[in-house]
């Protein structure tokens, strides 16, 4: 499961970040080399100290603490170039997720949007994000370089001190790196329930920032608050509960590697004692042995981090695995008959309606009524694509989109839905939003008011490329209504489906707004509880009538 994870965040990374692959290899190389420079260094020591203590010429001596100071310097150089070099990939695998997670929830249906906790997917995506490139890091800054000055310190004391005390070394370091791995495994299930309960209160969190004002005007702070210290109190024990374990666990590691050090630094002192080791190669293997015993101990925190980066890596790599909308380029022929549902059942409500036969004609303006539940939305969601017919047939023109819908009916179709969106930026940016038409500022200011929103500018003095960020808070739902109808506007669809588009308007903006549309709009489909806008419809579709007829 984890391959599969890292494997999935390797390819949606390597897809938004293009030259991954090649700034991994420079530091990979750059590794190699402050790792064989770092290994080289108290083996420099080893040969001041002994020819010191035989006296040897000094011009020599002279010349090897000048290779050191120099081979130091050059390994803190290339340490920080690895540093930067490190920084920047982290930063671009971590956006690089968060923009493969954002691709991959608006590309998922919407019976599975539907399901997901957003505070929930936030958290988690965030986390995901993280750990990818610790997992890369971990690999790359501590597992490599240790395995690298284990193969040089090898090979080093084994032409100055002994082949059997090498090999001792190696199988002490192999030992060490096995219990890491043990650990890792118990570990990894204390990760599990403290991940979920983190996710639980960020998600209850956000439910109640989001429903402040409800909360405000119903007095119900206090309540609020007092219901979410219980989830922290919980959180707050299971958070205790795990970490204690870990730490346990880490402690029990901690131990190994001081027996570790222990245990070579008596061996080394014995052979010194009997004369088998120079000062030189005293000082060398204690160098080497203290050297290895941070790294030894990062390894492990490593090895710990590990756990919980691979289960928040698994956990988000469920939801690449959900169900994502089947999508095509399929071009259409133009024709009179816009949308035709044949023999359709639609699931309202989880439960399957009778089959229904519809059909909907250009250059007409279509009222969609009926009591709350009964259909109206859903019925629209089946058009936009948003949801897929278990049951019959539904054609945009001339093809089929029963199954998979074509994105070239998004050149003529556009939709404003109930929840009316206000973005960060400007206002221009606003308005033409995701269009592919050109604006002049004049034109884009009579638009304004014709929806009466040019006081948007007005007020406040701005101009159309002005942050509005700080004035978000303040919109009335009318203003958001118009804003969004005219955001559709702006794309010069043939066809405009609308969600209720009256409903934060008074009755004389309605039928303004309303007018305006259908002057403009070829063909209008829209949902509505209003009188005035049934009034100003070709055709009414009652859903309620259409499946009661259908089933009669």
């Amino acid at each position: 499961m984890f391959l599969q994870a890292y494997k999935e965040m390797w390819r949606v990374s390597n897809k938004f970040y293009k030259n991954e692959r090649k700034h991994l290899v420079l530091l990979t190389i750059l590794v190699v080399f402050t790792s064989l420079i770092t290994t080289i260094l108290p083996y420099f020591i080893k040969l001041i100290v002994d020819n010191t203590h035989k006296n040897e010429n000094i011009n020599y001596i002279y010349i090897l603490v000048i290779s050191y100071c120099c081979a130091w310097l050059l390994s803190q150089t290339i340490d920080w170039i690895k540093n930067a070099l490190s920084g920047l990939i982290a930063a671009k695998q971590e956006t690089t997720v968060l923009i493969a997670s954002l691709d991959n929830y608006l590309k998922l249906t919407k019976t599975k949007q539907d399901k997901i906790d957003v505070g929930i997917f936030n958290a988690e995506a965030v986390r995901a994000s993280n750990a990818f490139s610790m997992i890369t890091f971990a690999f790359l800054l501590v597992f490599l370089p240790v395995i690298l000055q284990l193969f040089f310190i090898t090979y080093i004391l084994s032409i100055n001190i002994s082949v059997y005390f090498s090999l001792g070394f190696i199988f002490a370091s192999f030992l060490l790196f096995l219990i890491s791995v043990l650990i890792n495994k118990k570990s990894k299930r204390y990760y599990e329930p403290l991940y979920s309960i983190k996710n639980i209160l960020n998600s209850k969190f956000l439910e109640k920032i989001n429903n402040a004002y409800e909360i405000k005007v119903n007095d119900a702070a206090n309540f609020e608050v007092s219901n979410f210290k219980r989830n922290v109190n919980t959180f707050v024990e299971q958070s205790f509960n795990s970490h204690f374990k870990i730490a346990c666990l880490m402690i029990f590691q901690i131990s190994f590697i001081f027996l570790f050090m222990l245990g070579f630094l008596l061996v080394s002192t014995k052979l010194f004692a009997i004369g088998k080791m120079t000062t030189g190669d005293m000082v060398m293997i204690s160098s080497y042995i203290m050297m290895l015993t941070t790294p030894s101990l990062m390894i492990s925190q490593q090895i710990n981090l590990l756990a919980g980066n691979t289960v928040a890596l698994e956990k988000f790599y469920s939801y690449f695995n959900l169900e994502k909308d089947q999508l095509n380029s399929e071009s259409y022929h133009d024709q009179d008959l816009l949308f035709s549902f044949k023999n359709a059942g639609l699931e309202i409500a989880g439960k399957l309606s009778p089959e229904v036969n519809l059909d909907l004609y250009k250059k007409k303006m279509y009222a969609i009524v009926g009591k709350t539940g009964s259909g109206k939305s859903t019925l629209i969601n089946y058009m936009l694509g948003a949801y897929k017919l278990k049951i019959g047939k539904l054609f945009y023109k001339d093809i089929e989109i029963t199954k998979e819908y074509s994105t070239k009916i998004f050149d003529e179709v556009a939709f404003v839905g109930q929840n009316y969106s206000i973005f960060t930026g400007s206002l221009r940016e606003n308005l033409i939003y995701n269009t592919e038409y050109n604006y002049s500022d004049d034109q884009l200011i009579y638009l304004l008011n014709v929806f009466d929103l040019q006081h948007f500018l007005l007020d406040k003095k701005l101009t159309l490329d002005d942050d509005i960020n700080e004035y978000l808070k303040v919109f009335s739902g009318g203003e958001k209504q118009r804003l969004n109808i005219l955001r559709a506007v702006l794309k010069k669809p043939k066809v405009l489906i609308l969600d209720e588009p009256t409903s934060a308007l008074d009755l004389s903006t309605s039928i303004k707004v309303l007018s305006y549309l259908k002057n403009e709009i070829e063909t209008l489909i829209v949902i509505t509880h209003s009188q005035e806008c049934v009034d100003l419809a070709d055709e009414i579709i009652n859903v309620e009538q259409l499946f009661r007829c259908e089933s009669s």
